[in-house]
């Protein structure tokens, strides 16, 4: 059984996806079947995959770019966890509460977040998703490892992470944001 991790983000310092690839090095040979897919577009999309490589991870990290609505939907459906390893980029630069996090959740996916920012206002940890603080690849490994090893209690987290996003984040306020974010991983080209 293949263990789907997924971010969607610009592919930028802040969004902390070099500590989501490092993360996923520090558990891989324990975890031969994850699988880390990476769907946006970026500056750091080449970085991203010089990475992973140095890493050996080619076969486990996939930088898929800019997607089509419908292929990036599926990647929402196939995924068991949802990575979004914010940090404070070293210009200041740093997220609020990520709309992606909220659609997440709304899918009832077990969300990995960082305590940058105002994400705490939006998961509690071991609640509604967890939380690890920013920069620490490492524990990233220990909460994927937990996740997977079935030692949280995934079904309540969902449960809560959809309630929480329904009754507090108006979905039809959050729609704009979500525009935004599907014309940043969303290609015209690509219609699959």
């Amino acid at each position: 059984d293949i263990t789907r991790i997924l971010t969607v983000a610009r592919l930028v310092e802040k969004k902390g996806i070099c500590d989501g690839i490092e993360s996923i090095a520090r558990i891989a040979d324990d975890h031969p079947n994850l699988e880390y897919n990476i769907v946006g577009k970026g500056p750091l999309e080449e970085d991203l995959k010089d990475l992973a490589h140095k890493l050996n991870l080619e076969n486990r990290v996939n930088v898929l770019g800019r997607v089509s609505e419908k292929k990036l939907l599926k990647e929402y459906e196939k995924a068991d966890i949802f990575l979004l390893p914010c940090i404070v980029a070293s210009d200041g630069d740093r997220d609020g509460i990520p709309v992606v996090l909220m659609e997440a959740m709304a899918m009832e996916k077990i969300v990995i977040s960082t305590s940058v920012s105002g994400i705490p206002e939006l998961i509690e940890d071991n609640k509604n998703g967890i939380i690890v603080d920013p920069n620490q690849p490492e524990k990233i490994a220990q909460k994927i490892t937990q996740v997977v090893e079935g030692k949280l209690d995934i079904e309540s987290i969902c449960r809560n992470a959809t309630d929480k996003v329904r009754k507090e984040f108006n979905i039809q306020d959050q729609v704009a944001g979500m525009e935004e974010m599907f014309r940043e991983v969303v290609s015209d080209e690509q219609n699959f």
